[in-house]
């Protein structure tokens, strides 16, 4: 997650002490439609009662994802933990415009095929697939704690 623009954003208000919720609404990128109905309908909803009834704790962000679906197909909003995307064979290398390479890592259209969709509807990737919007709370603490008793062994 960090190297989405959206969560990037999110992060770098959060570092700030900025209250941060990342908004993203999941696109149907192999017919290239957009719909932003489902954001549209229930943005402000989701937004006014975290506002309201959510205190950000230090280095909290949320993470707030509609799915492409109708409005009348959402199905609810689910809390979710943080999914992962499979991205085996599909890192795409291409040229900046001054004619340097650069790697894509998981290509738009791979992203968004159903062979790449993490059926587990606890997860933020899951939930949004099955018609959900999904709210990821995510910490900016990246520490491994589980490692860190190894690690004092060693040293």
């Amino acid at each position: 997650f960090t190297y989405s623009g959206t969560i990037g954003a999110a992060m770098e208000g959060t570092l700030f002490g900025v209250p941060s919720i990342a908004f993203s609404q999941k696109i149907d990128i192999l017919s290239r439609e957009i719909s932003w109905d489902v954001a549209r309908h229930y943005g402000s909803t989701v937004l006014k009662n975290i506002m309201e009834n959510f205190s950000f704790e230090k280095n909290i962000l949320l993470n707030v994802n509609f799915p492409a679906v109708a409005v009348a197909d959402v199905k609810g909003i689910k809390i979710t933990r943080q999914g992962a995307r499979k991205i085996d064979d599909c890192v795409v290398k291409a040229l900046d415009p001054r004619g340097l390479p650069y790697f894509w890592m998981g290509s738009a259209e791979y992203r968004h095929t159903s062979d790449n969709q993490d059926q587990d509807i606890e997860s933020d990737l899951g939930a949004v697939h099955a018609g959900y919007i999904s709210i990821t709370p995510i910490s900016l603490d990246l520490t491994a704690y589980s490692a860190m008793e190894k690690l004092r062994s060693i040293f």
